[in-house]
C-alpha cells in the first residue's frame, strides 16, 4: 500500500550504489587498507546481488531468496577474506586489480553461459551440449570480453612490474 510505497522511497537512497560508494569513500580517506576492501568487496557485492537478481531471466533459474544469500555471503566473503590475504604482498595494487578483474569476468562467464538445462535436463532432452544453443551474438561478446580481460591483466602485469608514482612502489 501507500505505507510500503513511502517506505521504499524514503529508504531507497541507503541500499543504492551511490550510497555504498560513498561509504567506500569516507572509509578509504581514513584507512588504505579499508579502501582497498571496501572497494573490492563493495565491487563484488553488487556484482553478486546483480547475478542473483538476473538468474531467473538469463538461466531461468528460480532460486528461493535464503540460496541468493548464501551465493551472496559466500562469494563475497571469500574475496573479502582474499583481500585480506593480499593487502600484505608484494606487488598489493596490481593483485588487487587482478583480483577484481577476474572475480567480474568469473560472475560474467556465469551469467552468459549458466543454463537451466545444462544443471536440470529434461529426462528425453536432446543430449547435445546446450552451450551449443548459446546466441551467436553472445559467443561475440563474449569473445570480445575474454580477449580485452586478457588484455587488461596482461597490462596490469606489466605496468606492475614498473616502478610507477601511481603504484607507490608497491604496484
Amino acid at each position: 500500500g501507500m505505507a510500503g510505497l513511502i517506505e521504499y522511497n524514503l529508504f531507497r537512497p541507503l541500499y543504492t550504489f551511490v550510497f555504498f560508494g560513498a561509504l567506500c569513500i569516507a572509509a578509504g580517506m581514513y584507512s588504505l587498507t579499508a579502501a582497498w576492501q571496501v572497494a573490492i568487496t563493495i565491487t563484488v557485492f553488487h556484482t553478486v546481488v546483480d547475478f542473483n537478481r538476473n538468474l531467473s531471466r538469463v538461466a531461468g533459474i528460480e532460486a528461493p531468496l535464503w540460496i541468493q544469500a548464501l551465493i551472496l555471503v559466500f562469494v563475497t566473503g571469500l574475496v573479502a577474506v582474499t583481500v585480506l590475504l593480499l593487502q600484505n604482498r608484494a606487488r598489493t595494487v596490481s593483485r588487487m586489480y587482478l583480483l577484481l578483474l577476474w572475480v567480474c569476468f568469473f560472475m560474467a562467464a556465469l551469467r552468459t553461459f549458466l543454463r537451466r538445462e545444462c544443471l536440470f535436463p529434461q529426462e528425453g532432452a536432446d543430449k547435445t551440449c546446450p552451450l551449443m544453443n548459446v546466441h551467436p551474438s553472445d559467443w561475440t561478446v563474449f569473445a570480445v570480453f575474454v580477449l580485452t580481460s586478457i588484455a587488461t591483466a596482461l597490462c596490469i602485469r606489466h605496468f606492475s612490474k614498473r616502478n610507477l608514482p601511481l603504484t607507490g612502489g608497491n604496484g
